[in-house]
């Protein structure tokens, strides 16, 4: 079959224009960052285009611009899919190898200019070459690479190798001979038509590849979310340090099956390697490094504790750090580790998190988040087994000193501190003699009184034996703290009273506080997150059975908010959620509940409306009004650009969904679900309005 080249030429180029156009925008709309992988790939698809337009229109421009500069874009091409490749992946590359092809071509076809069967032969080499080693590298990657794009790649690249290498046989046999690149016959047609096809397989592999790894990042940071939640939850339940740091590391090996993980925890002296929780590792590996000292040179975790700084070891068996033990490795089939040091707030060393593997393996970014993010999960839980275990100590040494008198003790009777030992005045910063004789409604918050006073009249009435509990007590110098309070009734002078300790708990409560702040509120916005949100609107349903009003849910989605993030960036945007928080918040009651339910999602709970329907509906959607004319008022950002300081205008409005609710038997997922289908009705019907669930 006989194809006109220069019409497969036009077609070419213009199919490689059409496709680098296309990619750009798509780079463009993901990640507007000029040298990201696609934006690469499109530059290297032009360049290819380019190539052709000078083949095609040689005729009518300087023939050696055409033979030289066309060829080198050519080359150049193949240059830069490898770039794209190498970025991807997040390797270094071998330019050398990738430039080095260009730089023959440009000098060699200078040289070559009347050789025509020479040149034709040297080009289809070099192209055969370059693609070569392009399918070389993807195969390589194949191990860590998701998807079908990857497959398509490889087989745009063997098409390309196989169209190559009959040009050069062809060529060599001498059984075609060419007296210009532009002449038709069936090896030129095979040639162009397999160009083209291979310009097509693997711009849809390159895009589809990006996409699968896109894909699969937003599941695997959904699955690390679940995963750090269940440790959250641990933490708040206060269990045990060596159930949270398995649970840690047994949780990070589900999610990545072809690794294995290690903590290590360093000694009180902070110099050896002590405690180590790695039950996927042999345990005479873990016997042999159990005690080891910390140093320079000692693998990869003893060097990261001893540094302060992550360790990488891609190839433990000539990785210099490992030299004394590589063959302890081998034996346990461990060929990587990548290790973390474990700081503490104030940057001391806890330990290392390792990630092992058994095969050579470099890290890619988003393993260094993954291994950054679990060992900053390990430090909240380490410190906080810590503080416990201080409090714990601290506890036991205060049992001691009350039978020395020597500790935070008071007697109370008919609600007077009848004395108080020197412990307790050190506490609240108050003298002995400012204390006997006070009432301890004086020393104690306001907001604790009443709490106080009737737990000290059931001590009083013997109605109980003890109490424990916690309160605030306004000291004289540190301000109001959080004490725990144990009460035990007993005989004073022949008077019921009290004898009370207390146990300094500020630091524990305000770490409790900031572990329920982390479960339950987010991050940015401080509202309630969709897990609270679920528990308020139990809440709402239970209220709602028992007297009979009806409630309201509201999902609510920004319009026009990313073109805001993608041309002032995510900073601006989070300032832009944080608004519109805060004018959600003034737009109900303190009793209604405001919830950010991810991205650019709102979720509000209206409880206590009518019994009415109809009159609980008009309440919604006037509400509903509020909000929507609340949202749509212009938003000044300030943000800075080039170290000086700019104010951003922007407006965007909302589509929102409602569902009215009583004593509905649906759950609340079924609620939500419903508003947010509402929501997607009101996008779909020109956004900036209200739709309610039918």
């Amino acid at each position: 079959m006989l194809i006109h080249t220069p019409t497969m030429f036009l077609v070419i180029v213009t199919t490689s224009f059409t496709l680098a156009l296309a990619i750009a925008w798509i780079s463009y709309r993901k990640n507007n960052a000029l040298f990201n992988p696609l934006f690469i790939w499109s530059s290297a698809l032009a360049l290819h285009g380019a190539a052709y337009l000078l083949f095609s229109v040689r005729n009518n421009i300087n023939e050696a611009l055409s033979i030289i500069v066309g060829n080198s874009f050519l080359s150049a091409g193949f240059a830069l899919f490898g770039e794209a490749l190498y970025r991807f992946h997040d390797k270094q590359p071998n330019r050398w190898s990738l430039w080095a092809p260009v730089v023959f071509i440009a000098i060699s076809f200078s040289i070559l200019l009347e050789q025509q069967q020479i040149r034709l032969v040297l080009s289809a080499l070099v192209f055969t070459l370059q693609s070569a080693t392009l399918l070389v590298f993807a195969i390589k990657m194949r191990s860590i690479t998701i998807g079908r794009g990857q497959y398509i790649i490889e087989t745009g690249l063997i098409s390309v190798i196989a169209a190559m290498m009959l040009r050069e046989v062809s060529f060599v046999m001498g059984t075609i001979k060419l007296t210009s690149i532009a002449e038709s016959n069936s090896l030129q047609s095979y040639t162009f038509i397999t160009v083209l096809a291979s310009l097509l397989l693997l711009s849809i592999g390159f895009v589809l590849m990006t996409h699968e790894y896109a894909e699969k990042r937003a599941l695997d940071n959904q699955a690390f979310t679940k995963f750090s939640n269940k440790i959250l939850d641990l933490l708040s339940l206060n269990r045990p340090l060596d159930e949270i740091l398995n649970a840690i590391v047994n949780g990070i090996e589900q999610l990545h099956p072809e690794i294995l993980c290690s903590i290590l925890l360093l000694d009180k002296r902070g110099k050896f390697l002590h405690h180590i929780v790695a039950p996927s590792l042999p345990q005479f590996y873990n016997n042999a490094i159990h005690g080891v000292e910390i140093g320079l040179g000692v693998g990869s975790c003893g060097t990261a504790a001893y540094t302060k700084q992550r360790v990488i070891a891609e190839n433990i068996a000539t990785h210099p750090y490992w030299v004394s033990y590589k063959e302890l490795a081998l034996k346990a089939g461990l060929a990587s580790c990548w290790s973390q040091p474990i700081l503490s707030s104030n940057q001391h060393v806890l330990g290392t998190f390792a990630i092992y593997h058994r095969q050579e393996h470099a890290p890619e970014s988003n393993d260094i988040e993954l291994i950054e993010a679990v060992a900053k999960l390990a430090s909240v839980a380490i410190e906080r087994s810590s503080a416990l275990e201080q409090l714990r100590e601290s506890e036991k040494h205060y049992r001691l000193l009350i039978e020395t008198a020597n500790e935070g003790i008071c007697v109370i009777n008919d609600s007077i501190l009848r004395y108080a030992n020197p412990k307790l005045c050190e506490l609240t910063g108050y003298d002995a003699n400012i204390l006997t004789d006070k009432s301890i409604i004086d020393v104690v918050y306001h907001e604790d009184q009443a709490m106080v006073l009737e737990n000290q009249k059931k001590l009083r009435l013997t109605t109980v034996s003890d109490l424990k509990y916690a309160i605030r007590i306004s000291t004289r110098h540190r301000g109001v703290r959080w004490f725990e309070l144990s009460s035990v009734a007993f005989d004073w002078h022949g008077e019921n009273a009290s004898l009370n300790f207390l146990t300094d708990i500020h630091d524990r409560k305000l770490m409790d506080e900031k572990i329920q702040q982390l479960a339950y509120l987010d991050t940015l916005t401080q509202l309630p997150n969709r897990r609270l949100l679920i528990e308020h609107l139990k809440q709402a349903l239970a209220r709602n059975q028992r007297n009979a009003s009806y409630a309201a849910l509201l999902f609510l989605d920004l319009d026009n908010f990313k073109p805001l993030n993608d041309n002032h960036g995510h900073n601006v945007g989070d300032m832009l959620l944080i608004e519109v928080a805060r004018r959600l918040l003034l737009c109900v009651r303190q009793t209604d509940t405001v919830a950010r339910f991810g991205g650019d999602e709102f979720v509000v709970l209206i409880t206590d409306m009518d019994a009415d329907e109809s009159c609980a509906h008009i309440q919604a959607e006037n509400i509903a009004k509020k909000i929507l004319s609340a949202v749509a008022e212009p938003y000044f950002l300030e943000t800075e650009n080039n170290e000086t300081s700019i104010i951003v205008e922007h407006r965007c409005t909302a589509s929102i969904g409602v569902v009215t609710f009583n004593n509905d038997d649906s759950s609340g997922e079924k609620l939500l679900d419903r508003a947010d289908a509402a929501m997607y009705r009101a996008k779909q019907e020109g956004r900036n309005t209200i739709r309610f669930y039918q």
